[in-house]
């Protein structure tokens, strides 16, 4: 199965809450998993991240929420790195994050690729090489 391996960044601005994050996929992709396809969630850039509270996938949903940083929390920033399917020329995902979240993408493997994300539905094209 041809597959692209994605990395989803998300910084949160000054907020006591925690960075909460759910990619939903909508149309034929899937988020892939098992065997070589491994998923990787990480501190992003050298924001503070408070530890993870719940960590889901399932092959149409990434879920990721961290701890409460408490009051003097400054930026919090997430990387989730994946494997998406290469159904068709574009990924549509579906980005609901709370509070004042900023996010992006980036293709890995040197197949090129990298914009913003938005809540809601985002359509992303896939690299023109596999």
């Amino acid at each position: 199965m041809d597959s692209f391996h994605v990395a989803f960044h998300f910084i949160l601005q000054n907020s006591s809450q925690p960075l909460s994050v759910t990619l939903t996929v909508d149309g034929p992709n899937q988020f892939l998993s098992g065997g070589s396809y491994t998923q990787q969630v990480m501190p992003y850039l050298t924001q503070a991240t408070p530890p993870l509270v719940s960590v889901s996938l399932t092959e149409t949903q990434f879920y990721v929420q961290s701890a409460s940083p408490g009051a003097a929390a400054a930026m919090q920033g997430l990387e989730l790195v994946t494997y998406v399917s290469a159904e068709g020329d574009s990924l549509v995902i579906n980005v609901a994050m709370n509070g004042d979240v900023s996010g992006g993408y980036s293709f890995l493997g040197g197949t090129g690729g990298a914009g913003v994300l938005k809540p809601g539905l985002n359509t992303i094209p896939f690299p023109s090489s596999l």
